[in-house]
């Protein structure tokens, strides 16, 4: 999901006293106390909890059916879902949100009977064979979102032209806002088949590809199909006066696929010019993290009425076709491009672990900008990411809950500052890009973890890093670094005093300092440790902050009695 860029004016700038300097000394937020998580509801298991009615089969396939009235702001239809019984079992649970009504749910031409409680739909199933499927026949009005994406439900606009502009978003709000379907994170459909039913004079747009459109008269039906298995809140749908862009890509290995993108008709020529950037994310993308995941259904950016989504192979995109001031790049399209990898292709099971889809994807955008324009840039762009950074609660959130604060940006922003924390405490680029690869390698196509990433960095690494992400992941507050300087008056040598707070017993860093010509390390942890200085002390000393994120205590610390 996009996050809220508020990257801009943030200027800091430190002079210490005396003669002891450092190079950019933020003093980053940790709010003395924690922010607290909402008090949970039975509606909040009940989407979010992998019950004995959810986990006893597993997804294959979804056949969405819906005809969509513009003017009553509704939809009606059926969806048809194929699954696989894991146990016996009698009795399912789909979601959908009580607004809808429900006209029937049929099993081999029977009605089945079914309980409603809130948006949990309980249906009772006539047999126990391993394959089968239900279809719900429904009908109502979805809800309105609020602020598209972060407040999901359907946008229903007009172009500049007065022509029907619509389109949904539910990532935070989960799938059944919409769909009668299993809106569990943790059980992605195989595949998905949507048939929308619009008017002759618009396009439905959706994920994968376009197999076939059916003139009705006043109407038009658009069938599009997936080849790959696909999260439940990336099922999409656009609607609107469109006109299709294409261009031929060719993957990292050589395979080509289409690169076929719909933007409103009076936008085509803009548009032309400003997605020619996509061929060159993509490239970076594959480049760093393994090829792009969804050559069959190929990929497209899909004109939106709010600012963007990474829904898989048809992201929305709403960003008015300007980039980044002085860059060379859109935000929107270079961050809802590297959910392809992380978040589509490698998704979580439950949010409390968002933060394998939202931080990599933060982190993607600096590792592009280090790509295209130098270390520098790369090392700027993290940094200003670390200053949003507001410690109010622990990346990791709580489970079985379908949480998640869009107003909390920690999952984006903590989560890429901790990887480029990781990448130079590790101190080995090559091993740590091995680490990324193999983890989207691995896990590709797959449901993850946070253990699952941890235990790829311990198994690459050959240590066990537990301390290094119980301290960043599951800690809200930044380690604090204190620092001081004494004087050995017996050696005539200065000594360099340090202690991390603020920090879990067994964690340490590895932390860059430099004095005059020197460069050298250390690595504090929660017990006071001094090294003498290859300098006197009247010569600056630099603590390098832009390498890790920690906090500065400089002159915090007591002095100590050196002999």
């Amino acid at each position: 999901m996009k996050r809220i860029n508020t990257l801009g004016l943030l200027i800091s700038c430190f002079i210490l006293g005396g003669c002891m300097s450092i190079g950019l000394n933020f003093k980053y937020k940790t709010p003395k106390n924690a922010s607290k998580y909402p008090k949970f509801q039975l509606k909040d298991s009940l989407l979010g909890y992998n019950n004995e009615y959810r986990n006893c089969y597993d997804v294959k396939h979804y056949d969405i059916n819906l005809k969509i009235n513009i003017d009553e702001k509704c939809i009606a239809g059926s969806v048809k879902t194929n699954f696989s019984l894991l146990k016996k079992t009698s009795i399912i649970q789909i979601d959908l949100d009580p607004q809808f009504k429900i006209d029937s749910i049929v099993q081999n031409h029977t009605a089945l009977k079914f309980t409603r409680k809130l948006s949990a739909l309980f249906v009772n199933l006539i047999s126990n064979d391993s394959l089968q499927s239900i279809t719900v026949f429904y009908n109502g009005k979805p809800k309105i979102a609020k602020k598209a994406p972060w407040q999901g439900g359907f946008v229903w606009k007009k172009d500049k032209n007065k022509n029907p502009f619509v389109s949904l978003a539910c990532e935070g709000d989960g799938a059944q806002v919409w769909l009668p379907i299993k809106s569990y994170l943790g059980d992605e459909p195989d595949s998905v088949t949507t048939h929308y039913t619009v008017p002759n004079n618009l396009v439905a747009v959706s994920n994968g590809k376009l197999t076939s459109v059916i003139d009705n008269g006043n109407f038009k039906t658009f069938t599009w199909q997936t080849s790959y298995a696909i999260n439940p809140y990336n099922i999409s749908m656009y609607i609107g006066k469109y006109k299709s862009i294409q261009a031929d890509y060719t993957c990292i290995d050589g395979e080509h696929m289409i690169l076929n993108h719909y933007v409103l008709d009076y936008n085509y020529s803009k548009a032309l010019d400003h997605f020619k950037q996509v061929e060159g994310i993509l490239k970076t993308f594959e480049e760093l993290f393994g090829k792009y995941p969804w050559p069959k259904d190929g990929y497209k950016l899909v004109e939106s009425p709010f600012a963007g989504m990474e829904h898989q192979t048809a992201i929305a995109y709403g960003n008015g076709y300007k980039n980044e001031k002085n860059e060379t790049y859109d935000y929107i399209i270079l961050h809802e491009t590297a959910h392809e990898w992380w978040g589509n292709a490698v998704s979580v099971s439950d949010f409390s672990d968002l933060w394998i889809h939202e931080g990599i994807a933060t982190y993607a955008e600096a590792l592009f900008v280090e790509k295209t324009k130098g270390y520098k840039a790369y090392i700027d762009y993290t940094y200003w990411n670390s200053i949003l950074v507001k410690n109010k609660k622990p990346i990791i959130g709580p489970k079985d809950v379908y949480y998640s604060d869009y107003k909390d940006g920690d999952v984006y922003m903590k989560g890429a500052v901790m990887l480029h924390t990781l990448r130079n405490h590790i101190n080995n680029d090559t091993l740590f890009f091995s680490i990324l690869k193999t983890f989207f390698k691995e896990n590709c196509y797959k449901i993850v973890t946070t253990s699952d990433f941890i235990k790829i960095v311990n198994k690459l690494t050959g240590k066990d890093y537990n301390y290094f992400f119980n301290q960043y992941l599951y800690k809200r507050e930044s380690p604090l670094l204190k620092w001081n300087f004494d004087h050995n008056e017996n050696t005539g040598l200065d000594v360099l005093i340090f202690q991390f707070e603020r920090v879990n017993p067994d964690f340490t860093l590895l932390i860059p300092v430099e004095q005059g010509k020197s460069r050298f390390y250390i690595i504090p942890s929660s017990k006071p440790q001094y090294i003498t200085l290859p300098s006197p002390a009247s010569e600056p000393v630099s603590v390098n902050y832009k390498n890790s994120y920690i906090q500065d205590g400089f002159k915090k610390m007591k002095r100590i009695k050196s002999k």
